[in-house]
């Protein structure tokens, strides 16, 4: 997750805010063809809601779960 990309960004937040501008792109397409959207993405960043849900994932709510879910 040290990775770096392009203007010294971490893997750990360009992957975040890739996953929410796929979605804001499919949402936009949508609106455009005069659809209804029901996009459920699991990569959120800030904003996202705005564009589509985020899938929080098939687990049982245990501590092990929920630490998992944010490494």
């Amino acid at each position: 997750m040290d990775v770096k990309h392009y203007n010294n960004y971490t893997e750990l937040d360009a992957h975040s805010f890739f996953g929410t501008s796929q979605v804001a792109a499919s949402s936009a397409w949508f609106a455009k063809n005069n659809k209804r959207p029901m996009i459920i993405s699991r990569s959120s960043f800030a904003g996202h809601g705005k564009f589509g849900s985020m899938w929080l994932g098939d687990n049982h709510a245990s501590v092990d779960d929920m630490e998992i879910s944010v490494l």
